[in-house]
């Protein structure tokens, strides 16, 4: 692993071993969220202040799109996600936080969803920032960036987790591809057993030996979270690391957990 990923050595390495220790410790130790963690469901306007950076970014989402049985896709990403605000802000603004940002990074986003957050926050710490997420998301994902951000280093790209090959090629069309990303980000992507298999295939199609995933998620319901945690420790390109609360924000100890994942 490279120099400026060395940070992964402070995290824990997860494995048939110590897995349902772990999985016991994060359920019992760290506060559980009483709802789903969608942050404002009430307007379709929304303002997000990151708590530490203070960042303010105004967001445009849609409720009745969120609620609309008739689109054959899923429509969860039509509303922000506490999970990737907590995610950024600890990137950004956290003093314990081990991961270190670079204007040499190439970061590819899996689920952005339309609010953007992490694109919006991060995309001007980095060299280049590519957020993905399904077709019918883009146009008000684009436009959330466009609009909180001050300048254009990033890309807004389609990419189906069920249609890996036609997202893998529209990256190559910007010249992305495995061994061009450094950093691999994902915040509350995994919301039931079905995503799990194409969520990681998805991710490491777009890595290569030299990439970190980083991958946020909101603890809620503990059997999709266990078969999350066991597909990645049964994958034999994988290894999962747990970033440990010690390295966390408070709002990221209060019932959300952050890994590390790279190609073995």
């Amino acid at each position: 692993m490279s120099l400026r990923f060395r940070w992964i050595s402070q995290c824990e390495v997860i494995d048939e071993e110590n897995v349902e220790e772990h999985i016991f410790e994060l359920y019992s130790e760290r506060e559980l969220q009483n709802n789903l963690g969608y942050h404002d469901r009430t307007a379709n306007k929304i303002t997000i202040e990151l708590p530490h950076s203070h960042q303010d970014f105004s967001i445009s989402q849609s409720l009745s799109r969120l609620s609309d049985h008739k689109v054959n896709s899923s429509t969860t990403g039509f509303v922000c996600w506490d999970a990737s605000i907590y995610f950024a802000d600890w990137l950004l603004a956290s003093p314990v936080c081990p991961v270190t940002l670079s204007k040499d990074f190439t970061v590819l986003e899996l689920g952005s969803g339309v609010g953007g957050i992490v694109a919006c926050a991060l995309q001007d710490k980095v060299g280049r920032y590519v957020a993905t997420d399904q077709k019918h998301l883009l146009e008000l994902l684009e436009e959330n960036i466009v609009n909180n951000t001050p300048r254009k280093n990033y890309d807004v790209v389609e990419f189906d987790w069920e249609d890996i090959e036609c997202g893998l090629e529209a990256l190559k069309e910007l010249g992305v591809d495995g061994e061009s990303v450094d950093v691999v980000v994902a915040c509350d992507t995994i919301y039931n057993e079905y995503l799990i298999p194409y969520f990681l295939n998805a991710m490491k199609s777009v890595m290569s030996g030299s990439t970190v995933a980083i991958v946020c998620l909101q603890l809620r319901d503990s059997i999709t979270f266990e078969h999350f945690v066991h597909t990645i420790i049964g994958d034999e390109e994988l290894e999962l690391s747990n970033v440990p609360g010690r390295l966390l924000s408070a709002e990221l100890n209060n019932g959300f957990v952050v890994y590390a994942l790279t190609k073995k």
